[in-house]
């Protein structure tokens, strides 16, 4: 018996026995840990900045973000949120700062299958263009 046989079937009797459970941990494997990558390459499109400072912000199941700085200041919080096969890349302003980011706009937007750095690259300019300073 193969590998992936003897998988499907620990996954069919998981699937059934815990549904929820199941799920969870599915989700935690396959998007959970495409979600996690892109939280990891975003800040890596930072690394060769020592302008900006990435500080991680508190994540939920489904959203990973960070807030951006500049010294002291607060820039904008970047948030990565997973929709459908998709994972979507924001900016909004922080809370307190004084750093505007255009309310409305295209977010970055990449499909799960199309994880690269090269295209987290893209939606965190596309969601930094939105910084109106």
């Amino acid at each position: 018996m193969t590998t992936e046989a003897f998988d499907r079937i620990c996954d069919r009797i998981a699937r059934d026995l815990d549904p929820q459970g199941h799920k969870d941990r599915r989700w935690a494997k396959d998007e959970g840990a495409k979600l996690d990558k892109v939280a990891d390459l975003i800040e890596q499109s930072f690394a060769k900045r020592d302008d900006l400072q990435v500080q991680p912000t508190a994540n939920t199941k489904d959203t990973r973000g960070i807030v951006l700085s500049l010294g002291q200041d607060s820039v904008a919080r970047l948030t990565a949120k997973m929709f459908g096969n998709a994972i979507t890349i924001w900016a909004a302003e922080v809370e307190g700062g004084t750093v505007p980011v255009a309310p409305n706009g295209i977010p970055g937007n990449i499909a799960l299958d199309e994880i690269t750095p090269q295209t987290v690259a893209d939606a965190v300019a596309a969601a930094l263009n939105r910084i109106t300073t």
